[in-house]
């Protein structure tokens, strides 16, 4: 019985996700067909929501990413870039949204944190 239940534990899930591929399908269908990119767009955008709901639905949570300060649990750097609007080790910008599930991280967020921008020399005065 456990194995069985085990086997099709993501049976729920993958349920839940098949309108959301079906949509997505159709926009791709809808955009062979069409020059109307802000339709297709707005179409794409609606495949998101609707995933990011249902994945909602199962316990899934996008971490905070920008403007946070950077937390090795949550994110992954994967580049620094100087900033003097942000303070250093701060979360400017995310390349792709982490999420948990639960207390766990799923995936952690990849982002982009802040440096202290280089100090100008002598020589630059």
């Amino acid at each position: 019985e456990r194995d069985e239940e085990r086997r099709y534990a993501a049976f729920g899930l993958l349920k839940d996700l098949l309108p959301g591929l079906d949509n997505l399908q159709r926009a791709l269908d809808a955009g062979r067909h069409s020059d109307d990119l802000a339709a297709l767009l707005q179409g794409v955008e609606m495949v998101a929501a609707q995933i990011d709901e249902i994945i909602g639905r199962h316990g899934a949570q996008p971490i905070a990413s920008v403007g946070e300060p950077f937390d090795p649990n949550r994110h992954e750097a994967i580049q620094q870039m100087p900033s003097a609007d942000h303070p250093p080790m701060t979360v400017i910008e995310e390349v792709e949204r982490g999420y948990t599930l639960f207390d766990r991280v799923l995936r952690p967020s990849k982002v982009i944190v802040s440096v202290a921008p280089p100090k100008p020399s002598d020589e630059d005065s």
